[in-house]
């Protein structure tokens, strides 16, 4: 399969996906594995993707667990011509736990517009606030025990890319234990995790015990928040968030311990 998605979800409940492998002989593809929309209580275990743009593409859906997962995208866009990739790309997403998966990001971010007139700005992980009268902001999400990869290993990348990109999100993020790795020489990570800030004074992100590996001379941060979302006649409250990284000068880490 090389374009087109594999599993289309809509308003369903109560889905499980187990073990399934979907891989595409081909890098410059941009096929979807799942694409969901309105659904709750769906459930991703064990499963096995490669060479896809979207690996999880979703629209104001709840109650999401993706675990024990194996993906990597393709190298679509290597001429900044591609189509956007995000590996999880969950707008509106509340109550979402995305925990031991190994998620590797190959496909480059272009500042230049690509095969559909649009800019990319590639993510491992991306979230947001859906619009129109349905719309939601991203809301409750728990990310541990991951390996997540930013290789960008496409020349042509101008390093517009991330390892997540959180933005409009309200109640909890809680992002602890897992290992975020952008390998030397690679395209770029500019804004690395970057959180947006929080709906209201009491929502919390919680960014813990996590491994942060920059190997040589990977441009971009590592970290990144940003309050500018902030609702006015907030006052002074801003959301909760405590930082402790680490930077090894480390050739390899090996991912298994985290996918236990």
């Amino acid at each position: 399969m090389t374009s087109g998605t594999a599993i289309k979800l809509s308003s369903c409940n109560y889905i499980t996906i187990d073990g399934w492998t979907f891989e595409s002989s081909d890098i410059n593809v941009w096929p979807t594995f799942a694409n969901s929309a309105y659904s709750t209580n769906i459930t991703y275990s064990n499963c096995t993707v490669k060479n896809c743009g979207y690996a999880f593409l979703g629209n104001n859906d709840s109650t999401i667990l993706i675990t024990g997962c194996d993906i990597l995208s393709s190298q679509n866009g290597t001429t900044n011509a591609g189509n956007q990739t995000d590996l999880l790309h969950l707008g509106g997403a509340q109550n979402v736990i995305v925990e031991k998966c190994k998620l590797v990001l190959r496909a480059p971010g272009s500042a230049k517009a690509g095969s559909d007139g649009s800019y990319r700005h590639n993510d491992v992980i991306q979230t947001f606030a859906t619009g129109g009268s349905n719309g939601k902001s991203p809301t409750n999400w728990t990310l541990r025990y991951n390996w997540i990869e930013n290789q960008n290993v496409s020349g042509a990348s101008d390093g517009n890319s991330s390892w997540l990109m959180v933005e409009a999100q309200g109640g909890y993020f809680k992002i602890y234990s897992n290992v975020w790795v952008c390998p030397s020489n690679a395209g770029g990570i500019n804004n690395g995790v970057h959180m947006g800030s929080g709906k209201a004074q009491g929502d919390q992100h919680v960014f813990y015990n996590n491994t942060v590996v920059k190997k040589g001379n990977a441009p971009g941060g590592a970290i990144s928040y940003n309050d500018a979302n902030k609702p006015a006649g907030t006052g002074n409250g801003t959301p909760f968030l405590r930082q402790q990284y680490c930077l090894l000068p480390v050739d390899r880490i090996e991912p298994r311990e985290y996918l236990l």
